[in-house]
């Protein structure tokens, strides 16, 4: 060792001094000379490693009975040079139970080649903080330095886990009261919006931003567009431009997540409540709503933020965190939580938190954001099961959106990051509170505005290349007991479940028409074939009024608008006439045309001829009927009941007609009498029917 050599060298210079005297002052002169010159440039510190968070050891929190999870390491320099072998010694000095200060192995280390002195230390069992000092013991002018260990009880993670969880419960539960009262103040928008969609993939974008924007979930409209596309109510070529503008709409939610006013959560949460419960007008109560389910979603985030606190210390959790900023790995932490909770909103929640804890860079967030919204996909996968090849292809195209997204963002993180930062508050500015959340909100949003940018010139390209992936399959039997537009993933927007019922009792409306077309043409060709047929509609009818009636009282139970209740219940009155059309055709006029078929008579020329008018008036009817109901087209309404009372008085002078070939002793009309008369009176039957759903309209309106 340098100091060892050097005092050899002065105790050999003493030794030459031949006076005795002398060379006993002149090795105490110079033995203090050198023990204070070089003892006195000892120095100890905690030493730093790049790219390694708390390298020394310090400020470390463990379980009781545990281990530290890193050694306390101090290092001892010589001017600024590791010094070796060197005595190091360690003590506890101040502890919560002065008689369990823990074991320090060994309390005294030499420093190594590296300067470096390492010690295991095990606090002790009392919870609380310990400090230790380090010093050198052959060198009081080295100075101390101090170290803080945190003690907690066994259970504190259990209760950083039951905050984190109601917070996280707190949160998910405002988005959806944020998203019901948006819902409802939007009231029947969405339905006209979606009905009017275009092939204008502008207008297709700004609709799926604006619509994810109000439902605050790209999850829940990826759904949406699946049974829409399902249904027949939209083409998937449609959904393209629909999916991307949901994609970057999703923004919306973390820009308020990151927002950072979780103080006024409360007044969020009072002044909601205040509108929603003392105003009678439905607009306030729908504001209200909005303001209580804001307040609730800060409230989840000030809990969730204010348990993961003794995260920050704790150590396996911020060596995990630091892997994050493995691109990699923090993709498939991003989807694998993701795809668990069925929510990228709470996950990016816990992110955002983590960010403003400074427990998570901007470098590491990134990659969770874009795992996150990755992870989004399986909902629409899971979705898209048991759905047609049409409907499959949303599910991989949401998909397969989100992956290009990653792979193209995967590789640029640290660039991506500085342009985040160069367009952000930083950190030296706000602080790592206020910085890192907006930075990481501002992230999500500019990386799908660069996202739209490059896709949307290019759906036409990306709808062909879904269309390869999956080829179009035949569609099922006309006859095959399925509903083809209602939707249980729908219930959560009333609005735009009622367009579906509305969609599927329009199917029951034309399915009974071509029934009723079918059901002359017995006795005009003396044929059957037609009749399993029509049986089969029959069933196929009452299996659609089944689901539809079924539909609507789940959507009449739901927290709707009056008026939204009051068309549902509409609509089952609706389903009933329709269904009751299909009756009389089966239950009352196929036996006569079985009975038609076995007998010997035929209608007269002029009996055949007034059955086959009546009959397309009849089916006239019906259609306007069907037209009105869609439109809701209230002149039309008035049209058919005009027609009603027309075709009542009709039906008597057609009676008429066929008595008076009777007393002409026509042999055909006396043949054919029992049917004729019979037909008449059920196609007037259904006539009536028919004129009962513009009743039910005009009454409402």
């Amino acid at each position: 060792m340098f100091h060892n050599q050097n005092l050899n060298i002065f105790i050999i210079l003493a030794n030459n001094v031949s006076n005795k005297l002398m060379r006993n002052l002149l090795l105490f002169v110079l033995f203090f000379s050198f023990s204070t010159f070089l003892f006195g440039q000892y120095t100890i510190s905690k030493p730093d490693l790049k790219n390694s968070l708390n390298y020394s050891g310090d400020n470390q929190v463990v379980t009781s009975g545990q281990y530290l999870f890193k050694s306390i390491k101090i290092l001892v320099s010589n001017n600024g040079k590791p010094a070796e072998e060197i005595p190091v010694e360690l003590k506890v000095v101040l502890s919560p139970n002065i008689n369990d200060k823990g074991i320090i192995t060994p309390s005294i280390i030499y420093s190594n080649a590296n300067g470096i002195a390492e010690f295991r230390y095990l606090p002790g069992k009392s919870s609380g903080d310990y400090l230790l000092a380090a010093s050198l013991p052959d060198d009081a002018n080295a100075g101390v330095i101090a170290f803080k260990t945190t003690v907690r009880q066994n259970y504190w993670a259990l209760m950083v886990i039951f905050g984190l969880l109601g917070g996280l419960g707190l949160f998910l539960f405002g988005i959806n009261y944020l998203s019901d009262g948006l819902q409802h103040a939007a009231g029947n928008k969405l339905r006209t919006i979606l009905s009017n969609l275009t092939h204008n993939k502008l207008a297709g974008f700004g609709i799926g931003a604006f619509i994810t924007t109000v439902i605050q979930s790209s999850s829940a409209m990826s759904v949406m567009l699946i049974s829409f596309v399902d249904s027949g109510l939209m083409k998937f070529r449609q959904t393209v431009s629909v999916i991307i503008g949901s994609a970057l709409g999703t923004t919306i939610t973390i820009q308020i997540v990151a927002l950072n006013i979780s103080k006024y959560a409360l007044a969020f949460v009072a002044t909601g409540f205040i509108l929603h419960f003392f105003n009678k007008r439905h607009y306030f109560k729908h504001i209200g709503q909005i303001l209580t389910g804001l307040g609730l979603l800060f409230l989840g985030l000030m809990l969730m933020s204010e348990s993961i606190i003794p995260l920050k210390t704790y150590q396996p959790v911020i060596d995990a965190l630091i892997e994050m900023e493995n691109p990699l790995i923090g993709v498939l932490a991003g989807i694998l939580f993701t795809a668990i909770t069925q929510s990228a909103s709470a996950f990016i929640g816990i992110v955002v938190i983590l960010g403003s804890q400074g427990l998570l860079s901007l470098e590491a967030s990134i990659p969770l954001l874009i795992g996150a919204n990755v992870g989004t996909s399986v909902t629409a996968i899971i979705a898209a099961i048991g759905t047609s090849s049409e409907a499959k292809k949303v599910a991989v195209a949401h998909t397969v959106y989100r992956i290009i997204g990653a792979l193209l963002i995967i590789w640029w993180i640290p660039a991506f990051a500085v342009l985040v930062r160069s367009v952000s508050i930083s950190e030296a500015t706000a602080g790592v509170a206020v910085a890192v959340p907006r930075q990481i909100a501002n992230s999500h949003t500019l990386f799908y505005i660069g996202l739209t940018l490059i896709s949307l010139p290019f759906t036409s390209i990306f709808v062909k290349l879904i269309n390869k992936l999956i080829p179009q399959k035949k569609s099922d039997s006309y006859f095959a007991l399925s509903t083809q537009y209602i939707d249980d993933n729908i219930l959560s927007t009333p609005s735009l479940a009622l367009n579906l019922a509305k969609q599927e009792t329009i199917r029951m409306g034309n399915i009974t028409q071509d029934m009723l077309n079918d059901a002359l043409l017995p006795f005009l060709l003396k044929e059957g074939n037609i009749i399993p047929e029509i049986e089969k509609n029959e069933n196929l009818v009452n299996y659609l009024r089944d689901k539809t009636s079924d539909y609507l009282i789940k959507i009449s139970r739901l927290n709707v608008h009056e008026e939204n209740t009051r068309e549902a219940f509409q609509m089952l009155y609706v389903v009933k006439e329709i269904e009751q059309m299909a009756d009389i055709v089966v239950v009352n006029i196929l036996p006569k045309a079985k009975e038609w078929l076995i007998s010997d008579s035929n209608f007269s020329e002029d009996g055949k001829k007034e059955l086959v008018d009546f009959h397309n008036r009849c089916q006239k009817q019906l259609s306007r009927a069907i037209e009105v109901f869609r439109d809701v087209n209230l002149e039309k309404a008035k049209i058919l009941k005009r027609k009603d009372k027309k075709y009542n008085d009709l039906v008597l002078e057609l009676e008429k007609s066929h008595f008076s070939r009777l007393v002409g002793e026509v042999q055909q009309s006396v043949g054919s009498s029992k049917f004729h008369i019979e037909l008449l009176g059920l196609f007037n039957a259904i006539s009536r029917h028919a004129a009962n759903i513009a009743r039910i309209l005009l009454v409402e309106k």
